[in-house]
């Protein structure tokens, strides 16, 4: 069953003056796949990639639940803000057998935004919008870079929303 397209979708990013988006193979879900924008119809989730240019990170959701998770020192460093796009969706597609389903849409095609929200620090963007952010020493993030369940170490990881008693959310494995 493919997902219903929305009028608009959201794409994050740590740079605040983009005038249009363009195709680019940062990430990539399919050596075949080629140049792409990714965006999504989450904006609560998309905030996490105003800090995409951060090596490593991980992402994703648990039972619902947008998570972020990186290494303090190196996240509160380059913690720099950023913008999330709005976008009109026409020349966007999902595949719900690659990357995150239909919370991940990409467009081959360069796209100019309609919108903009600029926020001066990821991790208040993320905390706000409802995100579970865990910032971790490197050993703890290696584990769960490592864990084939990441959940199972989120669960018992206090995120900085619990830290801080802000939009908590529970993390666990479904």
């Amino acid at each position: 069953m493919s997902a219903e397209k929305p009028d608009f979708l959201y794409h994050a990013s740590p740079n605040r003056d983009l005038v249009e988006l363009t195709p680019q193979r940062k990430s990539v879900r399919d050596a075949f796949e080629g140049k792409r924008i990714f965006a999504s119809p989450d904006k609560n989730f998309v905030t996490t990639f105003m800090m995409s240019h951060i090596k490593p990170f991980e992402s994703g959701f648990s039972n619902g639940v947008p998570w972020f998770a990186a290494i303090e020192e190196q996240f509160r460093k380059e913690d720099v803000g950023g913008a999330v796009y709005h976008v009109p969706a026409d020349t966007f597609v999902t595949d719900e057998k690659k990357g995150l389903g239909n919370k991940e849409w990409t467009s081959a095609v360069p796209v100019v935004p309609t919108q903009k929200d600029i926020y001066e620090s990821s991790l208040e963007a993320m905390i706000d919008h409802g995100v579970q952010v865990f910032l971790m020493d490197e050993m703890t993030f290696k584990a769960l870079q490592e864990s084939p369940i990441k959940a199972d170490i989120l669960e018992v990881y206090k995120s900085i929303n619990q830290q801080r008693g802000k939009n908590i959310k529970e993390i666990k494995y479904v």
